[in-house]
């Protein structure tokens, strides 16, 4: 056997000099449906049965077979501790079943269950391994009458390099730090074109899903209705937010991400009378701000919202 090592992640793979990954069977032995070592079949715990189809030159079924399956008691234990895992997230975005599938995938690399930290950490490593529903005792491998020769021996190399692969940059990922990412070096503005901030604090690996491509009319940022041409750019998290919030890209969609900064929270998008609120956008070449809206008078806009909500209550 040869011990590859990546990044924290050990993998066994098999050499030609060692046994080979199926073996026949031995008496009063079933295979596990998953890892595909053979279980004494008395007291085991049943699962479905394997299925092996042969058909003919013309497409159609020639043979079928069907061979009794056991789970074996450590993937008993990965089922178990899926089911913990699933009960400690609240709200939990993936599937069960692709959670079972994941943790599977690390016991095949050599890797212990790990201690997941929220519902992002589960779904990340979800999403770097998109094949692990691929690896139980099944396929072409697998026939009526064998099993593994030792737990997941049956997967085959480019399946396990892909998922190896899948789970180190996972790992990689759970060690990143946010960093500062600015707007897309494409970008026509260096800035968010509705608050300005040049830069979003981010994990590297998920970079790409900050800023949101945005063509927006100068009148629109709030250069009045004579106010011609657009605005190619990007938002950030907040002011995409606030632009799919009011369903358009208009002076609501500045006032609502400006009105959502100060804290002030509205019950409707319709605009309000309010003086110097404009999308930074319109400043062509001017430099990024370093806190969002800083281009605009705060204070003075607290002071219009205050008058405003006292003149609505008179």
């Amino acid at each position: 056997m040869n011990d590859i090592t990546t990044g924290a992640v050990t993998v066994t793979v098999p050499t030609p000099d060692d046994a080979p990954a199926i073996v026949d069977l031995a008496a009063g032995m079933l295979p596990c449906r998953l890892c595909g070592i053979a279980v004494d079949e008395a007291g085991a715990v049943p699962a479905d049965p394997l299925v092996v189809r042969r058909y003919g030159f013309d497409s159609r079924l020639v043979a079928e077979e069907e061979q009794p399956t056991v789970l074996c008691s450590s993937c008993v234990g990965i089922e178990r501790e899926a089911r913990r895992v699933i009960a400690e997230q609240y709200v939990l975005t993936v599937p069960p079943g692709r959670v079972v599938a994941a943790l599977r995938v690390l016991d095949m690399l050599g890797g212990p269950a790990p201690t997941f930290t929220d519902d992002e950490d589960v779904r990340s490593l979800v999403e770097h391994v998109p094949a692990a529903e691929l690896i139980g005792f099944a396929g072409p491998s697998a026939k009526v009458g064998t099993c593994s020769s030792s737990r997941w021996a049956h997967v085959s190399d480019g399946l396990r390099r892909t998922l190896r692969e899948g789970a180190a940059r996972w790992m990689r990922t759970r060690l990143e730090r946010p960093t500062p990412v600015a707007p897309p070096a494409t970008s026509e503005r260096r800035g968010c074109v509705l608050c300005g901030v040049g830069t979003v604090p981010a994990l590297p690996s998920r970079a790409g899903e900050v800023w949101t491509e945005c063509y927006i009319s100068a009148a629109s940022l709030g250069g009045g209705n004579g106010a011609q041409g657009s605005v190619d750019g990007h938002t950030c998290p907040a002011c995409s937010a606030a632009i799919a919030a009011t369903d358009r890209g208009g002076v609501a969609a500045v006032q609502a991400a400006v009105l959502a900064f100060i804290g002030y929270q509205r019950t409707t998008w319709e605009p309000i009378e309010l003086t110097g609120v404009r999308g930074w956008g319109l400043r062509s070449g001017a430099t990024p701000n370093r806190q969002p809206w800083a281009h605009v008078d705060l204070a003075g806009l607290r002071r219009s919202v205050a008058a405003f909500e006292r003149g609505g209550a008179s």
